[in-house]
């Protein structure tokens, strides 16, 4: 399984995630698809994910994995190539996080993540929505007030999720935008396009009973603190004990867009640098180029635009960068909506063929 290229590895087309939750349609648009009508909908695009999305119900096995081509032509899960490749694609660091799109039309259910867990970020993707629906809501992140355990205790038992809002903060991420969110803080993501950066152990403890107009069972609210027998109480207690009360300042978790200009290219700016993983942008202006030169293996997506991607000394080795790529596009010309930049690529370039700029979400491992 050897590398097609020891540059790039390109993912051809991005995998839609089944949901019980309504949205989807930004992506219908922006991707040149059509959701299937039925009970499911189809709100996530996972761009790079190791793992199969879980739906109790479906039984698509590759559904949520990222498929990539090796040398010969074979269609190859990320996992394995990554795994096979992995001096070359990754070189000395342990591995790229995850990354996903999400287009969603409800405010998600409230929920945390284990302090032992990786964390996530969520970035405001506002700019690519494109049906009247899209319109963005607030996310709620943590408490805007001092709550004891016992106080919050009552709230999740009584089911209120508008008193549960009622303290918690509330977020409106804008465009380029970034919210951050450690282990053991309540959130959750509003309605809107956003991108998401996760860790590789996704595990979520959800403080709702019903979601999307469905009951959600304890084994899906619990999935790590799960026992058969155990009562909802018992185990909300346990969840308790891992969420974070403390007093937090929101600015900490919070990061503008206030790029770094670069004459010439466009602009640039690193959004957060963390223990778990590093996320930047770069935006290339109509018709520019943007040399990069990035010591450590990255995942890109293109959020709009589209142009060509290539090593600096290469031109003739380019990959095309635009959104509507289907796995045909990337066999015949190598277009591709995203991929993995190699650890320790040599300087390679943006160039941005449109009219409109060719804006690039980049994540990155802890450096």
């Amino acid at each position: 399984m050897e590398p097609l290229n020891k540059f790039f590895t390109a993912v051809p087309e991005g995998c839609r995630v089944a949901r019980w939750y309504r949205g989807g349609k930004n992506l219908d648009y922006i991707f040149g698809e059509k959701s299937p009508e039925g009970i499911w909908h189809f709100p996530e695009l996972w761009v790079l994910s190791r793992k199969p999305a879980i739906n109790d119900g479906r039984d698509d096995p590759e559904e949520g994995l990222t498929f990539v081509y090796d040398r010969r032509g074979n269609r190859v899960s990320y996992a394995d190539y990554e795994k096979a490749n992995a001096q070359i694609i990754l070189g000395e660091y342990a591995g790229l996080p995850n990354l996903k799109l999400l287009d969603s039309l409800e405010t998600l259910p409230k929920e945390y993540h284990p302090g032992n867990m990786k964390p996530e970020a969520w970035i405001g993707l506002g700019f690519m929505a494109s049906t009247s629906e899209a319109e963005q809501t607030p996310a709620f992140f943590d408490f805007r007030i001092p709550v004891t355990r016992e106080e919050f205790r009552k709230i999740i038992l009584s089911g209120d999720v508008k008193a549960m809002e009622s303290i918690m903060n509330r977020v409106k991420l804008g465009d380029y935008e970034l919210l951050n969110l450690p282990g053991g803080i309540v959130h959750s993501l509003g309605k809107g396009m956003y991108a998401e950066v996760l860790g590789e152990n996704d595990v979520k403890t959800t403080l709702q009973d019903e979601f999307a107009g469905r009951e959600l069972s304890l084994d899906e609210r619990y999935p790590h603190l799960y026992v058969p027998g155990t009562s909802e109480e018992e185990m909300l207690d346990k969840a308790l004990d891992e969420i974070d009360f403390s007093p937090k300042d929101l600015k900490g978790f919070y990061c503008r867009w206030q790029p770094e200009e670069i004459e010439g290219e466009g602009k640039e700016q690193t959004m957060l640098e963390g223990p778990f993983f590093g996320i930047k942008w770069r935006v290339i202006d109509p018709g520019k180029s943007m040399v990069v030169e990035e010591e450590r293996p990255y995942a890109m997506l293109v959020c709009s635009g589209q142009g060509k991607f290539y090593p600096e000394q290469g031109k003739d080795e380019h990959f095309v960068l635009r959104q509507k790529t289907t796995e045909q596009d990337y066999l015949k010309e190598k277009a591709c909506f995203a991929g993995i930049v190699h650890a320790n690529a040599e300087k390679h370039v943006y160039e941005n063929t449109s009219k409109e700029e060719l804006r690039v979400l980049c994540a990155l491992p802890p450096g």
